[in-house]
């Protein structure tokens, strides 16, 4: 079996892919709204506005234009409508592949992996190779260690045997605990 966690790495690793993945996303989506045109638009209220519209994404572009201005700038003809489906578009694409790096890198998925290499003989051999070296727990010093508590994720898959602490049940439910302060206080 391939240890599942060989292509992904730590869960910094993990994370470190998918802000890179997003700043490209990002950055093929960064508009300098070099290629404008000169559009109407109607305001709220029903006014009518001229404005600089960009091309590519669609974004309205710097301060409204003065009518005679803009007809000027037209070439004396009246500027076309605001495209406010081009606008939308473009932030409709640009929000799609977020969500796919995003989802493409979720937790969850990473989760998934790290599950399937605790099943893995990989993972089997180190756990045993702790157990052995730490018979008793290593959290209480009263029972048998019977589980094996990553102490960081920065090389799951690859971990150095320091890394992993060998733990009895209800010590590493304790470690685990996510309870509010004030609710594990009272036990």
């Amino acid at each position: 079996m391939i240890n599942p966690m060989a292509k992904v790495g730590s869960i910094e690793a993990f994370r470190s892919k998918r802000s890179e993945e997003l700043g490209l996303v990002y950055e093929k989506f960064e508009c300098q709204c070099a290629d404008c045109r000169i559009t109407k638009r109607i305001i709220k209220g029903g006014s009518v506005q001229y404005v600089y519209q960009c091309v590519r994404c669609g974004e309205p572009k710097g301060s409204a234009i003065k009518q005679i201005d803009a007809m000027r700038l037209s070439g004396g003809n009246e500027p076309s409508i605001f495209d406010l489906k081009l606008m939308d578009a473009y932030r409709n694409a640009k929000l799609l592949a977020v969500s796919k790096v995003k989802q493409k890198y979720s937790d969850s998925v990473w989760w998934d992996m790290y599950d399937a290499y605790l099943r893995s003989p990989e993972w089997k051999n180190k756990r045993d190779a702790v157990l052995r070296k730490s018979p008793l727990c290593e959290g209480c010093a009263k029972h048998m260690a019977t589980q094996v508590h990553h102490k960081t994720y920065c090389h799951v898959g690859d971990e150095f045997l320091w890394e992993l602490v060998a733990i009895c049940k209800p010590c590493h439910e304790r470690l685990h605990d996510h309870r509010p302060l004030h609710e594990v206080a009272h036990d």
